[in-house]
């Protein structure tokens, strides 16, 4: 009796830690729609966020760029501070609230449940679908916690 209700606790322990991603981002949610911006403190890391947005930028840039061009690294170099400096100051939960609840002309909360498509990229990070054009990705920050580090706009 005691092996089957330890095996059972340490199916549950597994399968909470699986699916604490969604559990996650059903709660983010709807605090995002529900409340001010500044709870979204507790569910944000800024300054991973500002880390990674900087990079995805920066590969943009190096993506578009001409090697060729002699005046490629100048503006490499120019572009990137600018991108910097308004990413510093413009990474803020108001911000990250009117990208994520903005869909056009309809900014209203979207009705019904959510299934989230999150792809576990390690133990330790997941890529979630947010929406058609979103996908945010979760860091774990605990057992069953998560914070999100980075937000890439597809669309």
């Amino acid at each position: 009796m005691k092996i089957l209700a330890g095996s059972l606790l340490v199916l549950a322990v597994i399968a909470r830690s699986y699916f604490s991603p969604s559990l996650f981002m059903t709660e983010f949610r709807e605090v995002l729609f529900e409340k001010g911006p500044g709870h979204l403190t507790a569910y944000i890391d800024f300054e991973k966020l500002k880390t990674n947005t900087k990079a995805a930028i920066s590969a943009n840039i190096g993506q578009i760029a001409q090697p060729s061009n002699p005046f490629f690294r100048m503006g490499a170099a120019i572009g990137n501070q600018m991108f910097g400096s308004i990413i510093d100051t413009g990474t803020t939960p108001e911000v990250v609230k009117v990208i994520l609840t903005s869909k056009g002309k309809n900014q209203e909360k979207p009705e019904g449940m959510f299934a989230y498509d999150f792809q576990y990229v390690d133990f330790n990070k997941v890529r979630v679908n947010f929406d058609d054009d979103t996908v945010i990705t979760l860091e774990r920050t605990g057992y069953s916690s998560w914070m999100i580090v980075a937000i890439e706009k597809t669309g």
